[in-house]
């Protein structure tokens, strides 16, 4: 072999190299990509189920309010209610005492 054919050969072979080089560091790259999509996948999974529970509970949380409000405001409609029946004055006139003593004498 003369001494191009050596050149091109062994330029030949560098490229083969270069290219199998470059291969190999997209390879590389590809495989680090995937890996962090994963890892990105999985993180996705886990904040969007740390949201749902956080959900529930606030849902949870505003019911167990929402009761305990109701309770108190019926306790308080309750309450004015008894108040109001103490202060309630009836009128009395002597056809509704009459009534009232015939009703009570009734069962008698």
């Amino acid at each position: 072999m003369t001494n191009s054919q050596d050149q091109y050969i062994n330029s030949l072979k560098q490229i083969k190299e270069v290219e199998e080089k470059a291969q190999q560091e997209i390879d590389n790259h590809r495989i680090g990509v995937e890996q962090e999509i994963k890892s990105l996948e999985e993180h996705l999974k886990t904040v969007i189920s740390e949201s749902e529970n956080a959900g529930k509970a606030l849902v949870e949380k505003s019911i167990v309010i929402a009761k305990e409000n109701a309770i108190k405001e019926a306790e308080n409609i309750v309450r004015d209610a008894e108040e109001k029946s103490k202060t309630l004055k009836i009128s009395s006139d002597k056809k509704t005492i009459d009534e009232i003593i015939k009703i009570l004498l009734s069962d008698i």
